[in-house]
This record gives C-alpha cells, sequence and structure tokens, in this order.
C-alpha cells in the first residue's frame, strides 16, 4: 500500500509547482530520472522524491538542473513560501 502524501510545509518539502516543472522539464527532454540524477549527481530515489515534492532542492542542485535541462529556476522557488514573503516585502534602499 502507498503512504499517503504529505501535504507542502515551507521549509520542509518542495513546493509542488517546482517539482512539476522540474519534472515536465525531464519529460521534455526524454531523460528517465535515472538519468537525471546522473548527471546531476544524485541519487535515483532523491531525484524522484524531487518531483514527487516530498524533498526540497538545494540552490546547488536547483542551479544543477536548471543547466542539465537548459531551463531556467529562479531563486526564490527554492525558498518556503514565508521566506518569498519576507523577500517580497524586503525594503528597498536607495542612493
Amino acid at each position: 500500500m502507498k503512504a499517503k502524501r504529505k501535504p507542502y510545509t515551507p521549509g520542509s518539502l518542495m513546493d509542488p509547482a517546482l517539482a512539476a516543472a522540474i519534472k515536465a522539464a525531464r519529460e521534455a527532454k526524454g531523460l528517465t530520472q535515472k538519468q537525471l540524477a546522473a548527471l546531476v549527481g544524485v541519487a535515483t530515489a532523491t531525484a524522484s522524491l524531487w518531483e514527487e515534492g516530498r524533498r526540497g532542492i538545494s540552490t546547488f542542485h536547483a542551479l544543477m538542473v536548471s543547466r542539465v535541462l537548459g531551463v531556467q529556476i529562479t531563486m526564490e522557488s527554492t525558498l518556503s513560501a514565508s521566506q518569498q514573503k519576507k523577500l517580497a516585502n524586503a525594503p528597498t534602499v536607495t542612493g
């Protein structure tokens, strides 16, 4: 029996939109999860967990996936919801 998927909790799991984007980009390039994992330097299980949204992705690995798949992943997409809110409300110093 398959385990129930835990809901997205900022900081512990990957944003579902980013997870779906990684999967779509990988499939568009015709790569398997095993091939992507090898190119990025992680275990196949890790790539699978990213795509399922069950494991967060480090900045380094997000950049590796971006380069390998030839897609742009913004740094904001690797942040939790609360971090994204803080970033959006950060003051801008001028002068």
